[in-house]
Protein backbone atom coordinates (compact mmCIF):
# COMPACT_ATOMS: atom_id res chain seq x y z
CA UNK A 1 0.00 0.00 0.00
CA UNK A 2 1.10 3.34 -0.85
CA UNK A 3 0.28 6.62 0.05
CA UNK A 4 0.45 10.15 -1.61
CA UNK A 5 -1.18 13.03 -0.36
CA UNK A 6 -4.01 11.41 1.28
CA UNK A 7 -4.67 9.10 -1.34
CA UNK A 8 -4.55 5.18 -0.31
CA UNK A 9 -4.05 3.16 -3.59
CA UNK A 10 -4.73 -0.56 -3.20
CA UNK A 11 -3.04 -2.45 -6.03
CA UNK A 12 -4.71 -4.51 -8.58
CA UNK A 13 -3.44 -6.80 -11.35
CA UNK A 14 -4.76 -5.85 -14.58
CA UNK A 15 -4.01 -7.77 -17.72
CA UNK A 16 -6.08 -6.84 -21.04
CA UNK A 17 -6.97 -3.38 -22.09
CA UNK A 18 -8.70 -2.44 -24.81
CA UNK A 19 -6.12 1.02 -25.71
CA UNK A 20 -5.30 2.84 -29.14
CA UNK A 21 -3.59 5.65 -28.63
CA UNK A 22 0.53 5.37 -27.29
CA UNK A 23 1.71 8.58 -25.92
CA UNK A 24 5.62 9.16 -24.35
CA UNK A 25 5.80 11.36 -21.35
CA UNK A 26 9.33 11.02 -19.97
CA UNK A 27 11.89 8.24 -18.49
CA UNK A 28 9.89 6.54 -21.30
CA UNK A 29 6.50 6.72 -19.40
CA UNK A 30 3.71 5.74 -22.01
CA UNK A 31 0.08 7.13 -21.98
CA UNK A 32 -2.31 4.82 -23.67
CA UNK A 33 -5.56 6.31 -24.31
CA UNK A 34 -8.81 5.09 -25.40
CA UNK A 35 -9.37 5.77 -29.51
CA UNK A 36 -10.26 9.68 -29.81
CA UNK A 37 -8.93 10.69 -25.97
CA UNK A 38 -6.27 12.54 -25.28
CA UNK A 39 -5.14 14.10 -21.88
CA UNK A 40 -7.09 17.22 -22.60
CA UNK A 41 -10.30 14.95 -23.42
CA UNK A 42 -10.66 11.89 -20.96
CA UNK A 43 -14.14 10.22 -22.01
CA UNK A 44 -12.59 6.55 -21.05
CA UNK A 45 -10.24 4.51 -18.84
CA UNK A 46 -6.67 4.66 -20.08
CA UNK A 47 -3.03 3.26 -18.69
CA UNK A 48 0.17 4.72 -17.54
CA UNK A 49 2.94 2.27 -18.05
CA UNK A 50 6.79 2.36 -17.74
CA UNK A 51 9.60 0.48 -19.22
CA UNK A 52 10.50 -2.56 -17.05
CA UNK A 53 13.44 -1.19 -15.97
CA UNK A 54 11.99 1.24 -14.05
CA UNK A 55 8.89 1.34 -11.47
CA UNK A 56 5.69 4.26 -11.02
CA UNK A 57 4.47 5.57 -7.70
CA UNK A 58 0.80 7.00 -8.73
CA UNK A 59 -1.73 8.78 -6.56
CA UNK A 60 -4.39 11.13 -7.50
CA UNK A 61 -3.36 14.97 -6.52
CA UNK A 62 -6.75 15.91 -4.60
CA UNK A 63 -8.96 12.92 -2.66
CA UNK A 64 -12.04 14.26 -3.97
CA UNK A 65 -10.75 13.48 -7.86
CA UNK A 66 -11.57 9.51 -6.55
CA UNK A 67 -14.75 10.39 -7.88
CA UNK A 68 -13.97 10.67 -11.83
CA UNK A 69 -10.69 8.65 -11.74
CA UNK A 70 -9.25 6.01 -10.07
CA UNK A 71 -5.98 3.90 -9.93
CA UNK A 72 -5.00 0.66 -10.24
CA UNK A 73 -1.31 -0.68 -10.13
CA UNK A 74 -0.73 -3.33 -12.66
CA UNK A 75 2.80 -4.90 -13.45
CA UNK A 76 4.49 -2.30 -15.47
CA UNK A 77 2.09 0.66 -14.19
CA UNK A 78 -1.38 1.89 -13.40
CA UNK A 79 -4.82 1.03 -15.00
CA UNK A 80 -6.47 4.57 -14.69
CA UNK A 81 -10.40 3.65 -14.88
CA UNK A 82 -13.09 6.74 -15.57
CA UNK A 83 -15.32 6.59 -12.77
CA UNK A 84 -17.35 9.79 -13.49
CA UNK A 85 -18.15 12.72 -15.08
CA UNK A 86 -19.43 16.07 -14.34
CA UNK A 87 -22.64 17.24 -16.42
CA UNK A 88 -21.96 20.39 -16.24
CA UNK A 89 -17.93 21.02 -17.09
CA UNK A 90 -14.92 19.46 -17.37
CA UNK A 91 -12.99 18.45 -14.17
CA UNK A 92 -9.11 18.77 -14.57
CA UNK A 93 -7.23 16.41 -12.32
CA UNK A 94 -3.74 16.12 -11.74
CA UNK A 95 -1.76 12.95 -11.58
CA UNK A 96 1.50 12.82 -9.12
CA UNK A 97 3.66 10.13 -8.06
CA UNK A 98 7.41 9.04 -8.32
CA UNK A 99 9.46 7.15 -11.08
CA UNK A 100 11.99 4.87 -9.16
CA UNK A 101 14.92 2.77 -10.50
CA UNK A 102 15.66 -1.13 -10.57
CA UNK A 103 17.13 -0.43 -7.11
CA UNK A 104 14.36 1.38 -5.47
CA UNK A 105 15.85 5.07 -5.56
CA UNK A 106 13.64 8.08 -6.86
CA UNK A 107 15.25 9.21 -10.32
CA UNK A 108 12.51 11.31 -11.32
CA UNK A 109 9.00 12.52 -10.13
CA UNK A 110 5.60 12.52 -12.37
CA UNK A 111 2.62 15.36 -12.51
CA UNK A 112 0.57 15.82 -15.27
CA UNK A 113 -2.67 17.41 -15.84
CA UNK A 114 -5.73 15.29 -17.14
CA UNK A 115 -9.11 16.78 -17.84
CA UNK A 116 -12.09 14.27 -17.58
CA UNK A 117 -14.62 15.42 -20.22
CA UNK A 118 -18.03 16.92 -19.73
CA UNK A 119 -20.50 14.41 -19.64
CA UNK A 120 -22.58 14.25 -22.91
CA UNK A 121 -26.15 14.51 -22.60
CA UNK A 122 -28.30 11.47 -23.13
CA UNK A 123 -30.98 13.28 -25.07
CA UNK A 124 -29.45 15.46 -27.27
CA UNK A 125 -29.42 15.40 -30.92
CA UNK A 126 -26.02 16.43 -32.14
CA UNK A 127 -24.29 13.91 -29.77
CA UNK A 128 -23.06 12.65 -32.95
CA UNK A 129 -21.20 15.61 -33.60
CA UNK A 130 -19.34 15.63 -30.40
CA UNK A 131 -15.47 15.01 -31.84
CA UNK A 132 -16.18 15.18 -35.31
CA UNK A 133 -14.94 17.56 -38.19
CA UNK A 134 -16.53 18.63 -41.41
CA UNK A 135 -15.91 20.37 -45.01
CA UNK A 136 -18.39 22.27 -46.51
CA UNK A 137 -19.80 21.15 -49.95
CA UNK A 138 -21.54 24.71 -51.18
CA UNK A 139 -24.05 23.24 -54.44
CA UNK A 140 -25.94 26.23 -56.16
CA UNK A 141 -29.71 26.63 -56.26
CA UNK A 142 -32.08 27.82 -58.94
CA UNK A 143 -31.48 29.38 -61.82
CA UNK A 144 -27.94 30.18 -61.06
CA UNK A 145 -27.50 26.03 -60.67
CA UNK A 146 -28.61 25.57 -64.13
CA UNK A 147 -26.85 28.44 -65.55
CA UNK A 148 -23.59 26.77 -63.59
CA UNK A 149 -23.93 23.36 -64.81
CA UNK A 150 -24.91 25.15 -68.36
CA UNK A 151 -21.08 26.14 -68.00
CA UNK A 152 -19.67 23.10 -67.08
CA UNK A 153 -19.93 22.55 -63.45
CA UNK A 154 -19.25 19.25 -62.73
CA UNK A 155 -20.24 18.02 -58.67
CA UNK A 156 -18.57 14.45 -58.80
CA UNK A 157 -15.31 15.78 -58.73
CA UNK A 158 -16.10 17.35 -55.23
CA UNK A 159 -17.81 14.17 -54.56
CA UNK A 160 -14.89 12.25 -54.89
CA UNK A 161 -12.36 14.83 -53.10
CA UNK A 162 -14.67 14.55 -50.15
CA UNK A 163 -14.77 10.58 -50.41
CA UNK A 164 -10.91 10.37 -49.88
CA UNK A 165 -11.05 12.49 -46.47
CA UNK A 166 -11.35 9.29 -44.64
CA UNK A 167 -11.73 10.18 -41.15
CA UNK A 168 -14.42 13.68 -41.54
CA UNK A 169 -17.95 12.94 -40.10
CA UNK A 170 -20.14 14.88 -41.61
CA UNK A 171 -20.93 17.50 -44.45
CA UNK A 172 -23.05 20.72 -44.65
CA UNK A 173 -24.70 21.32 -48.09
CA UNK A 174 -27.50 23.22 -49.08
CA UNK A 175 -31.40 23.48 -48.77
CA UNK A 176 -30.59 27.08 -50.45
CA UNK A 177 -28.01 28.35 -52.26
CA UNK A 178 -25.45 29.89 -49.67
CA UNK A 179 -26.87 33.15 -47.80
CA UNK A 180 -29.46 33.71 -50.98
CA UNK A 181 -33.00 32.42 -49.71
CA UNK A 182 -34.28 33.07 -52.84
CA UNK A 183 -32.76 29.97 -54.88
CA UNK A 184 -33.40 26.53 -53.47
CA UNK A 185 -31.38 23.49 -54.27
CA UNK A 186 -34.52 21.30 -55.19
CA UNK A 187 -37.64 21.71 -57.83
CA UNK A 188 -40.43 19.67 -56.73
CA UNK A 189 -42.42 20.87 -53.43
CA UNK A 190 -45.72 18.43 -52.75
CA UNK A 191 -47.28 21.89 -51.57
CA UNK A 192 -46.32 24.71 -53.61
CA UNK A 193 -45.88 24.21 -57.63
CA UNK A 194 -42.89 26.92 -56.56
CA UNK A 195 -42.21 28.23 -60.94
CA UNK A 196 -46.02 28.27 -61.39
CA UNK A 197 -47.02 30.13 -58.57
CA UNK A 198 -44.06 32.44 -57.39
CA UNK A 199 -41.58 32.88 -60.09
CA UNK A 200 -39.95 29.99 -62.53
CA UNK A 201 -35.95 31.29 -61.34
CA UNK A 202 -36.19 30.33 -57.39
CA UNK A 203 -35.85 26.59 -58.81
CA UNK A 204 -33.72 24.30 -60.84
CA UNK A 205 -34.55 22.10 -63.79
CA UNK A 206 -36.15 18.87 -63.18
CA UNK A 207 -32.65 17.78 -64.35
CA UNK A 208 -30.87 19.78 -61.97
CA UNK A 209 -32.25 18.91 -58.76
CA UNK A 210 -31.39 15.53 -59.01
CA UNK A 211 -28.24 17.27 -58.20
CA UNK A 212 -28.30 17.26 -54.33
CA UNK A 213 -30.04 14.41 -54.12
CA UNK A 214 -27.42 12.55 -55.36
CA UNK A 215 -24.79 14.48 -53.75
CA UNK A 216 -26.63 13.69 -50.05
CA UNK A 217 -26.98 10.38 -51.74
CA UNK A 218 -23.16 9.72 -52.27
CA UNK A 219 -22.25 10.78 -49.05
CA UNK A 220 -24.83 8.66 -46.94
CA UNK A 221 -23.49 5.95 -48.44
CA UNK A 222 -20.25 6.36 -47.58
CA UNK A 223 -21.25 6.54 -43.73
CA UNK A 224 -21.59 10.82 -43.43
CA UNK A 225 -23.90 12.64 -41.71
CA UNK A 226 -25.38 15.71 -43.44
CA UNK A 227 -26.59 19.18 -42.42
CA UNK A 228 -27.93 21.37 -44.90
CA UNK A 229 -27.55 25.55 -44.68
CA UNK A 230 -30.70 27.28 -45.24
CA UNK A 231 -31.19 31.33 -45.27
CA UNK A 232 -34.03 31.77 -43.00
CA UNK A 233 -35.20 35.52 -44.58
CA UNK A 234 -36.62 33.13 -47.69
CA UNK A 235 -37.07 34.10 -50.92
CA UNK A 236 -37.73 38.09 -49.58
CA UNK A 237 -33.70 37.88 -49.50
CA UNK A 238 -33.66 40.92 -47.35
CA UNK A 239 -30.16 40.33 -46.54
CA UNK A 240 -29.55 41.24 -49.93
CA UNK A 241 -32.61 44.14 -50.18
CA UNK A 242 -32.20 45.28 -53.22
CA UNK A 243 -30.42 42.30 -55.43
CA UNK A 244 -33.43 40.34 -56.02
CA UNK A 245 -36.30 42.65 -56.36
CA UNK A 246 -38.02 40.78 -58.78
CA UNK A 247 -38.20 37.44 -56.64
CA UNK A 248 -38.79 39.59 -53.43
CA UNK A 249 -41.75 40.87 -55.35
CA UNK A 250 -43.36 36.99 -56.56
CA UNK A 251 -42.95 36.33 -53.03
CA UNK A 252 -44.97 39.20 -51.94
CA UNK A 253 -47.71 38.58 -54.36
CA UNK A 254 -47.97 34.69 -53.15
CA UNK A 255 -47.93 35.15 -49.73
CA UNK A 256 -50.44 37.87 -49.63
CA UNK A 257 -52.58 36.51 -52.29
CA UNK A 258 -52.76 32.69 -51.33
CA UNK A 259 -51.63 32.92 -47.05
CA UNK A 260 -53.86 36.30 -46.16
CA UNK A 261 -50.55 37.72 -45.58
CA UNK A 262 -49.18 35.33 -43.02
CA UNK A 263 -45.60 35.10 -44.42
CA UNK A 264 -44.31 33.37 -41.61
CA UNK A 265 -47.16 30.38 -42.71
CA UNK A 266 -46.19 30.68 -46.71
CA UNK A 267 -42.40 30.08 -45.54
CA UNK A 268 -43.26 27.38 -43.37
CA UNK A 269 -45.01 25.05 -45.74
CA UNK A 270 -42.64 26.36 -48.62
CA UNK A 271 -39.71 25.07 -46.50
CA UNK A 272 -41.98 21.87 -44.83
CA UNK A 273 -42.41 20.28 -48.21
CA UNK A 274 -38.35 20.68 -49.22
CA UNK A 275 -37.89 19.06 -45.54
CA UNK A 276 -40.32 16.09 -46.09
CA UNK A 277 -38.57 15.54 -49.26
CA UNK A 278 -35.07 15.31 -47.22
CA UNK A 279 -36.05 13.26 -44.61
CA UNK A 280 -34.06 10.75 -44.04
CA UNK A 281 -31.34 11.89 -46.16
CA UNK A 282 -30.26 14.85 -43.98
CA UNK A 283 -29.32 15.17 -40.21
CA UNK A 284 -29.30 18.01 -39.26
CA UNK A 285 -29.62 22.43 -40.78
CA UNK A 286 -28.39 25.36 -40.21
CA UNK A 287 -30.63 27.92 -40.35
CA UNK A 288 -29.46 31.40 -41.14
CA UNK A 289 -30.35 34.68 -41.24
CA UNK A 290 -32.85 33.94 -38.07
CA UNK A 291 -33.15 38.58 -37.90
CA UNK A 292 -35.19 38.46 -41.08
CA UNK A 293 -37.04 34.70 -41.08
CA UNK A 294 -40.78 35.28 -41.44
CA UNK A 295 -42.87 33.99 -38.61
CA UNK A 296 -41.75 33.04 -35.06
CA UNK A 297 -37.61 31.08 -34.80
CA UNK A 298 -39.66 28.53 -32.70
CA UNK A 299 -42.44 28.01 -34.91
CA UNK A 300 -39.83 27.15 -38.11
CA UNK A 301 -37.89 24.74 -35.76
CA UNK A 302 -40.88 23.44 -34.24
CA UNK A 303 -42.02 22.72 -38.42
CA UNK A 304 -38.57 21.24 -39.00
CA UNK A 305 -38.58 18.77 -35.67
CA UNK A 306 -42.25 17.64 -36.95
CA UNK A 307 -41.17 16.90 -40.10
CA UNK A 308 -37.96 14.75 -38.61
CA UNK A 309 -37.49 14.63 -34.77
CA UNK A 310 -33.59 13.29 -35.00
CA UNK A 311 -33.00 16.56 -36.56
CA UNK A 312 -29.79 18.41 -35.11
CA UNK A 313 -30.71 22.26 -35.85
CA UNK A 314 -28.58 25.48 -35.49
CA UNK A 315 -30.25 28.98 -35.66
CA UNK A 316 -27.69 31.49 -36.11
CA UNK A 317 -29.65 34.66 -33.95
CA UNK A 318 -26.89 36.40 -32.44
CA UNK A 319 -23.85 36.17 -30.96
CA UNK A 320 -22.18 36.15 -27.12
CA UNK A 321 -18.83 37.99 -26.80
CA UNK A 322 -16.45 37.48 -23.74
CA UNK A 323 -16.83 40.48 -21.97
CA UNK A 324 -13.73 43.13 -21.92
CA UNK A 325 -11.87 41.53 -24.28
CA UNK A 326 -10.85 43.22 -27.17
CA UNK A 327 -7.92 42.53 -29.50
CA UNK A 328 -5.75 45.51 -30.27
CA UNK A 329 -3.54 43.55 -32.45
CA UNK A 330 -2.71 40.27 -34.19
CA UNK A 331 1.04 41.22 -34.16
CA UNK A 332 0.48 42.75 -37.78
CA UNK A 333 -0.34 46.30 -37.05
CA UNK A 334 -3.43 47.61 -35.08
CA UNK A 335 -6.90 45.96 -34.66
CA UNK A 336 -10.29 46.29 -32.78
CA UNK A 337 -12.63 42.69 -32.67
CA UNK A 338 -14.23 41.44 -30.14
CA UNK A 339 -13.49 37.80 -29.14
CA UNK A 340 -16.75 35.10 -29.75
CA UNK A 341 -17.87 32.75 -26.99
CA UNK A 342 -19.88 29.92 -28.64
CA UNK A 343 -22.47 30.40 -25.51
CA UNK A 344 -25.81 29.53 -26.86
CA UNK A 345 -28.51 32.59 -27.59
CA UNK A 346 -31.65 30.32 -27.63
CA UNK A 347 -33.47 26.53 -26.60
CA UNK A 348 -34.18 26.12 -29.71
CA UNK A 349 -30.99 25.12 -31.01
CA UNK A 350 -29.00 21.66 -30.61
CA UNK A 351 -25.89 22.88 -31.10
CA UNK A 352 -24.45 26.42 -31.78
CA UNK A 353 -23.66 28.17 -34.90
CA UNK A 354 -20.17 28.22 -34.93
CA UNK A 355 -19.32 31.42 -36.73
CA UNK A 356 -16.17 33.37 -35.98
CA UNK A 357 -15.77 37.33 -34.72
CA UNK A 358 -17.60 38.74 -38.11
CA UNK A 359 -15.16 38.91 -41.01
CA UNK A 360 -16.29 42.76 -41.36
CA UNK A 361 -14.78 43.62 -38.13
CA UNK A 362 -11.11 42.65 -40.19
CA UNK A 363 -10.87 39.80 -37.66
CA UNK A 364 -9.70 36.85 -39.35
CA UNK A 365 -10.93 33.30 -38.76
CA UNK A 366 -7.20 31.97 -37.80
CA UNK A 367 -7.21 34.75 -34.51
CA UNK A 368 -4.86 33.76 -31.84
CA UNK A 369 -7.52 34.73 -29.79
CA UNK A 370 -9.80 32.20 -30.44
CA UNK A 371 -7.13 29.89 -29.25
CA UNK A 372 -6.77 31.66 -26.06
CA UNK A 373 -10.16 32.14 -25.29
CA UNK A 374 -12.87 30.21 -27.34
CA UNK A 375 -11.25 26.80 -27.56
CA UNK A 376 -9.97 27.20 -23.79
CA UNK A 377 -13.66 27.30 -23.24
CA UNK A 378 -14.57 24.20 -25.16
CA UNK A 379 -11.89 22.28 -23.80
CA UNK A 380 -13.62 23.47 -20.30
CA UNK A 381 -17.34 22.68 -21.19
CA UNK A 382 -17.78 21.90 -24.81
CA UNK A 383 -21.49 21.45 -23.86
CA UNK A 384 -23.32 24.69 -23.29
CA UNK A 385 -26.21 24.80 -21.13
CA UNK A 386 -29.12 27.25 -21.27
CA UNK A 387 -32.70 26.69 -19.65
CA UNK A 388 -31.54 23.20 -19.09
CA UNK A 389 -30.42 22.63 -22.39
CA UNK A 390 -27.16 21.27 -23.19
CA UNK A 391 -25.95 22.36 -26.79
CA UNK A 392 -22.58 21.23 -28.61
CA UNK A 393 -20.09 23.75 -29.31
CA UNK A 394 -19.44 23.80 -32.81
CA UNK A 395 -17.10 25.87 -34.77
CA UNK A 396 -17.58 26.98 -38.52
CA UNK A 397 -14.72 28.42 -39.62
CA UNK A 398 -14.07 30.23 -43.17
CA UNK A 399 -10.13 29.58 -45.04
CA UNK A 400 -10.26 33.10 -46.13
CA UNK A 401 -10.75 36.35 -44.89
CA UNK A 402 -14.08 36.05 -47.09
CA UNK A 403 -16.69 33.11 -46.76
CA UNK A 404 -16.94 32.15 -50.07
CA UNK A 405 -14.63 34.21 -51.87
CA UNK A 406 -11.76 31.78 -53.51
CA UNK A 407 -9.48 35.49 -54.82
CA UNK A 408 -9.51 36.77 -50.60
CA UNK A 409 -6.53 35.70 -49.25
CA UNK A 410 -5.51 32.03 -47.90
CA UNK A 411 -4.97 32.19 -44.11
CA UNK A 412 -4.36 28.87 -42.69
CA UNK A 413 -1.52 26.75 -43.22
CA UNK A 414 -1.26 23.38 -42.25
CA UNK A 415 0.00 23.17 -38.63
CA UNK A 416 -2.40 25.43 -37.74
CA UNK A 417 -5.70 24.60 -39.67
CA UNK A 418 -4.45 20.77 -37.79
CA UNK A 419 -4.19 22.36 -34.33
CA UNK A 420 -7.38 24.09 -35.11
CA UNK A 421 -9.27 20.75 -35.63
CA UNK A 422 -7.62 18.47 -33.06
CA UNK A 423 -8.05 20.95 -30.62
CA UNK A 424 -11.63 21.13 -30.66
CA UNK A 425 -12.64 17.50 -31.82
CA UNK A 426 -10.28 16.68 -29.01
CA UNK A 427 -12.08 18.36 -26.45
CA UNK A 428 -15.69 17.10 -27.65
CA UNK A 429 -16.57 20.31 -29.62
CA UNK A 430 -17.61 19.60 -33.89
CA UNK A 431 -15.34 21.97 -36.15
CA UNK A 432 -16.54 22.58 -39.65
CA UNK A 433 -14.62 23.90 -42.58
CA UNK A 434 -16.09 26.77 -45.08
CA UNK A 435 -14.18 25.71 -47.77
CA UNK A 436 -15.03 27.46 -51.43
CA UNK A 437 -16.14 25.28 -54.31
CA UNK A 438 -15.12 26.80 -57.61
CA UNK A 439 -17.37 24.81 -60.61
CA UNK A 440 -18.20 21.58 -58.27
CA UNK A 441 -14.35 20.87 -56.89
CA UNK A 442 -12.39 22.58 -53.65
CA UNK A 443 -9.82 24.54 -55.14
CA UNK A 444 -6.55 22.68 -54.59
CA UNK A 445 -4.87 24.48 -52.15
CA UNK A 446 -7.50 24.42 -49.82
CA UNK A 447 -7.89 20.42 -50.53
CA UNK A 448 -4.22 19.94 -50.07
CA UNK A 449 -4.61 21.51 -45.97
CA UNK A 450 -7.73 18.86 -45.56
CA UNK A 451 -5.91 16.21 -47.49
CA UNK A 452 -2.75 16.94 -44.65
CA UNK A 453 -5.20 16.65 -41.46
CA UNK A 454 -6.78 13.56 -42.80
CA UNK A 455 -3.55 11.60 -42.70
CA UNK A 456 -2.84 12.79 -39.62
CA UNK A 457 -6.52 11.95 -38.27
CA UNK A 458 -6.24 8.73 -39.48
CA UNK A 459 -2.40 7.57 -37.59
CA UNK A 460 -2.86 6.56 -33.86
CA UNK A 461 -1.29 8.06 -32.04
CA UNK A 462 -2.47 11.01 -33.86
CA UNK A 463 0.67 13.18 -34.46
CA UNK A 464 1.02 15.65 -32.23
CA UNK A 465 0.43 19.37 -33.57
CA UNK A 466 3.07 22.54 -33.01
CA UNK A 467 1.99 24.40 -29.78
CA UNK A 468 0.05 27.25 -30.06
CA UNK A 469 2.26 30.49 -29.17
CA UNK A 470 0.80 34.16 -29.32
CA UNK A 471 2.34 35.86 -32.51
CA UNK A 472 4.75 38.67 -31.74
CA UNK A 473 2.99 41.89 -30.71
CA UNK A 474 -0.40 40.33 -30.22
CA UNK A 475 -1.92 41.69 -27.47
CA UNK A 476 -5.77 42.79 -26.00
CA UNK A 477 -6.50 46.15 -25.61
CA UNK A 478 -6.27 48.50 -22.39
CA UNK A 479 -5.28 45.31 -20.11
CA UNK A 480 -1.94 43.93 -22.27
CA UNK A 481 -1.03 46.83 -24.07
CA UNK A 482 1.37 47.84 -21.72
CA UNK A 483 3.26 44.80 -21.41
CA UNK A 484 3.37 44.34 -24.95
CA UNK A 485 5.00 47.50 -25.66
Amino acid sequence: MTTLKKNKLVFLFVFTLPFFQNVVYGQNVFHTYAINDNEYSIKDSFSITIESSYQLYLALEDYTDGAYLSLSQMTNGYKVDLVGQDANKGHPINIIGAIKDEKGKVVSTYKKKFTVQQKMPRNSTAKWMSGAWSVRFPVSGGAELDSLVAKGANYNVGISQIDSLKTIGYVITNFTMNARGCYFTLRDNPYIDIAKEIHPGLVPSKANEQIILDIITAFKNRGLKVILYLAGDGPATRVFRDRYPKYAAAWANYYLTKHGGDEGAAWRLLCKGFAERFKGLVDGYWVDHAKYLPGEITDFVDMLKDVDPRLAITVNDGKNYFPNTIVGSDGKGAANYKVIDLLPTGTHSDFTTGHPTPLVTGAPPNSWAYEEFTFRSIENRPWAELENKFMLKHWWSPMRQAWNGQNSPLLFDVEQAYRFVRTVTGAGGAFSWANTITSGRIPQEEFQIFKAIDERMQQSPKPNYLPYKRPKGAYLKEAEKKEAE
